[in-house]
C-alpha cells in the first residue's frame, strides 16, 4: 500500500521507540528487528517525515502501519483551502448549525459553504442563520435523508471544487488543524481522509443527557480511536463516519455519490466502494471535531436500533466486508466460558511480553504497560458485545415461552453488564472504591441498553429484509492456539543487496 501513496505524502513513525536494531511499539508488546539499513530508515522516520524509496522500505512501513504507529505528513504544505467546499446537511437543528458555522471561521480561506435543508420545520430560521455567516442554503423539496442531502450539496459545489468536505450540523469543529489536515491530504492525492471525531458534551443538561454523554465519551460509534491508519481495506480501520469526511470531488463523482437507499450506514457504503475502486484513505487519529450525542434516552435507543437495522442492507451490498462476528476460538469460548477466555488472553499477553523482552538487547527492559493489560479486558468486552448484539433480541423473544431461556438470558445480560462495569472502572484509572464503583455502574447499564437496542434493530432488519446475511461470522479457529504454542516470528528488513 505504501508504494501507492502520492510522492507529496511523507511518512513519520509515532508511538514507537528505536532501541538498538529493534523498533518497539508502545501501544503493544511487539517489536520489529531491523537490519542496520532498516534501523537507519526508522531513525529518520522518527525524526522527520520521509518517503519510501524502495520496495523494501515500503514493506517495512506497511508493517509499522499495521501497528498503528505510522502517520502522514504533507511535504508540500502549500494547499489552497479555497478549492474545498463544505457541505452541511441539516434537519431541525438551528442551534447546531449556528455553532458549526461559527466554528468554520477557524478554517481560514475555506471555499464555499453549502447548507442543505432536508425539509426542516422552521426553514426561515435556517435561512437567517446561513445568511448571517455567508453560507449558501439549498432546501430539499422533501425529506429524503442525509445521503440525498449530501448529494444535492455536492452537485451545487461547482467545477472548481477539488475536495468535498461533508460535515454534520451537530458537529463542533474544535481545533481547525485536524480538519485542515484531512482536506490537505485529499489535495495531496489521497482519495479521502478524516480526523478523529470524539463525543462532545457541551451544553448537555439533565441527568440522562449527562449519563449518555459520559458513556459515549468512550463508546461513541463515530470515534475510531487515537491511532492513525492508512485505509486500503486490509487494516483494522476499514471505514470512517461521514460526520466529518473529506473526499476528492472526482472520486465522489466517479462513485456516484452516497447511495440514497441508505438512511443509516451510507458512510460505510461510500467508503467501502471508494476502497474497492482502488482509492487510499487516511484516518489521522488527530482530535479536533466533536459530535453531540443524543440528549434523550429514546433518541439514543432509536439511533442504535437504526444502526443495527442498517446491517442487513449493507451486508447484502458488501458481503465480504460487513461481518457481524470476527474472531478466533477464544472469541467463541467467551460466550460460555468468559473466565477461561480472559485467562487465555492474559496468557497470550504475558507470552508476547516475554518474547519481546527476550529479543531486546541485554540490559534493556520494557515494562508490561497498563494499556496492554486493559486491552485483555476490552477484548473480552468486544467479544461479548458482538455475541450479545446477535443473540439478545432472539433470546429475549424466545424467553417469553421458556423459563430456562429466561434464566440464561438474564445470566448473559448480567455477564455483559459485569464486564462493561470492569472496563469502565479500568478506563477511569481510579482506585477501587465504593464511590468509583457507583460512578461506573451507569456506564455498565448503558452498555446493556446499547446492545439491546442494536440487537433488536439487527433482528428487525433481518426479518424485514428476509435475510440472515448480517449475522455472518468470520471465524479463525486455531489462531490463538497457534500463538500460544509457536515461537514469535521475526521481521528483518534487508537492503536489496542482502538478498531475500
Amino acid at each position: 500500500m505504501i508504494e501507492r501513496l502520492p510522492a507529496s505524502v511523507g511518512l513519520r513513525i509515532t508511538g514507537a521507540k528505536l532501541i538498538g536494531d529493534f523498533l518497539v511499539f508502545r501501544s503493544s508488546n511487539a517489536a520489529l528487528r531491523l537490519s542496520p539499513i532498516g534501523a537507519s530508515a526508522c531513525g529518520k522516520a522518527l525524526a522527520h517525515a520521509v518517503v519510501a524509496t524502495s520496495q523494501e522500505e515500503a514493506t517495512l512501513f506497511d508493517r509499522i502501519a499495521a501497528h498503528g504507529s505510522l502517520s502522514l505528513e504533507l511535504l508540500d504544505a502549500n494547499r489552497d483551502l479555497g478549492l474545498a467546499t463544505a457541505v452541511i446537511p441539516i434537519y431541525n437543528n438551528p442551534s447546531g448549525l449556528e455553532r458549526l458555522l461559527g466554528s468554520l471561521a477557524e478554517l481560514e480561506g475555506l471555499g464555499k459553504v453549502i447548507v442543505v435543508d432536508d425539509c426542516s420545520d422552521d426553514a426561515d430560521q435556517l435561512v437567517a442563520i446561513a445568511a448571517r455567516f455567508g453560507a449558501n442554503l439549498h432546501r430539499q423539496a422533501a425529506n429524503l435523508g442525509p445521503a440525498a442531502a449530501r448529494n444535492a450539496g455536492a452537485k451545487l459545489a461547482g467545477a472548481n471544487t477539488q475536495v468535498l468536505v461533508f460535515i454534520d450540523a451537530d458537529l463542533h469543529l474544535g481545533c481547525a488543524n485536524a480538519a485542515a489536515t484531512a482536506i490537505a491530504a485529499c489535495q495531496a492525492g489521497l482519495g479521502f481522509a478524516a480526523p478523529r471525531v470524539r463525543s462532545g458534551h457541551a451544553g448537555m443538561n439533565g441527568r440522562v443527557a449527562q449519563l449518555i454523554a459520559r458513556y459515549e465519551a468512550s463508546h461513541s460509534p463515530l470515534d475510531m480511536g487515537p491511532n492513525p491508519a492508512l485505509m486500503d481495506g486490509t487494516g483494522q480501520i476499514w471505514y470512517v463516519p461521514s460526520a466529518f469526511l473529506a473526499i476528492r470531488a472526482e472520486l465522489f463523482d466517479a462513485l456516484g455519490g452516497f447511495c440514497e437507499n441508505f438512511r443509516y450506514g451510507e458512510d460505510v457504503d461510500l467508503v467501502t466502494r471508494a476502497i474497492a475502486s482502488g482509492a487510499i484513505g487516511y484516518y489521522s487519529g488527530e482530535s479536533g471535531p466533536t459530535h453531540d450525542p443524543r440528549a434523550k434516552l429514546f433518541d439514543f435507543v432509536a439511533q442504535r436500533f437504526h444502526y443495527g437495522a442498517s446491517a442487513t442492507p449493507l451486508a447484502r451490498v458488501h458481503p465480504d466486508r460487513v461481518v457481524h462476528f470476527n474472531g478466533d476460538e477464544i472469541s467463541i469460548a467467551a460466550l460460555v466460558m468468559p473466565g477461561v477466555s480472559m485467562l487465555v488472553r492474559s496468557a497470550l499477553l504475558l507470552k508476547q511480553h516475554r518474547a519481546l523482552r527476550a529479543r531486546l538487547p541485554e540490559g534493556v527492559t520494557v515494562a508490561l504497560n497498563t494499556s496492554s493489560a486493559q486491552a485483555v479486558l476490552r477484548s473480552l468486552q468486544n467479544e461479548l458485545q458482538m455475541i450479545g448484539r446477535a443473540v439478545f433480541a432472539p433470546l429475549g423473544l424466545a424467553s417469553i415461552f421458556s423459563s430456562r431461556l429466561r434464566s440464561r438470558t438474564a445470566r448473559l445480560l448480567a455477564l455483559r453488564a459485569g464486564i462493561a462495569f470492569l472496563d469502565a472502572m479500568a478506563s477511569e484509572a481510579r482506585p477501587v472504591t465504593i464511590s468509583s464503583a457507583i460512578e461506573a455502574t451507569p456506564s455498565a447499564i448503558m452498555a446493556v441498553i446499547d446492545d439491546l437496542a442494536y440487537s433488536t434493530g439487527l433482528a428487525f432488519g433481518a426479518l424485514t429484509g428476509r435475510s440472515l446475511t448480517a449475522y455472518r461470522a468470520r471465524l479463525r479457529p486455531g489462531t490463538a492456539f497457534a500463538a500460544l504454542t509457536t515461537r514469535s516470528s521475526k521481521f528483518r528488513f534487508k537492503a536489496p543487496s542482502e538478498g531475500a
